[in-house]
């Protein structure tokens, strides 16, 4: 199962919309792992050996 690690404070004042955007949108295979209180660089949708995939979802939000 693929995993997406998103750092709350990475996603300024939108980490709420954002996360229940995530809860709808986010297909069945791929698990939320949402970090509270936290930013950096170590977010992103991860494959099931742990490399960092292309992530398209902070651009689908931004989209919708």
């Amino acid at each position: 199962m693929k995993t997406l690690v998103v750092l709350d404070e990475n996603c300024g004042n939108e980490a709420a919309e954002y996360q229940e955007w995530l809860s709808k949108n986010l297909p069945d295979d791929i698990r939320l792992d949402w970090q509270e209180q936290a930013s950096g660089a170590s977010g992103g949708l991860f494959d099931e050996q742990e490399n960092e995939i292309d992530n398209p979802y902070w651009e689908m939000y931004c989209d919708s």
